[in-house]
């Protein structure tokens, strides 16, 4: 693993694009932990996010074997499509937000095993994955954001973005990504 801080410029505001931590997080084939908080507590409020992609599966292996004794959260955020042409949006939404539960639920068992499904507290939210998540990270007072990442690189990375930089970037909590290429 490979743990970093931020320096005071990086607390301040967004990381530039090429920074040495971005291309860290996006290029690293160990587990990198981004240190922003000072701990307060011994009590760990671990929350996985997950796109429940195959590249989520070595997140929460790391989340489980790392945290052996913990409930850990899981996060995963939906937008229901055609979403926009709904005359009641929220009712829209409300429809789909089961699904995606059913939908968690069998990403950690075929994950993590069905033994191990009361290790999780799912929370599913409506829209942008990053914005749903810090709502959660401050209502939640998370320590600790593990996401997984495609490990896409060059072009590929530059045209889709990537969400796990987007994580680092803009949750306020510390966050461990854990490459895809994690056995």
């Amino acid at each position: 693993m490979i743990v970093t801080g931020l320096t005071r410029s990086m607390l301040l505001g967004e990381l530039p694009f090429g920074s040495t931590l971005t291309a860290l997080t996006r290029s690293s084939a160990v587990p990198v932990l981004v240190v922003k908080k000072k701990v307060m507590d011994g009590g760990t409020r671990t929350l996985l996010a997950t796109d429940l992609s195959a590249s989520s599966t070595p997140a929460m292996q790391v989340a489980l074997r790392w945290f052996p004794h913990a409930q850990l959260g899981l996060f995963h955020a939906f937008d229901p499509p055609y979403r926009m042409w709904a005359e009641d949006k929220a009712s829209y939404a409300r429809n789909f937000e089961q699904s995606a539960l059913d939908e968690c639920v069998r990403f950690v068992t075929e994950a993590a095993g069905e033994a191990l499904q009361n290790r999780f507290d799912i929370s599913v939210r409506c829209g942008d994955v990053v914005d749903a998540l810090r709502r959660l990270v401050d209502e939640g007072d998370v320590d600790l954001v593990i996401a997984g990442t495609h490990g896409r690189a060059g072009v590929a990375n530059l045209l889709l973005g990537s969400v796990a930089s987007r994580i680092v970037n803009e949750i306020p909590c510390d966050v461990l990504v854990v490459p895809n290429s994690l056995h």
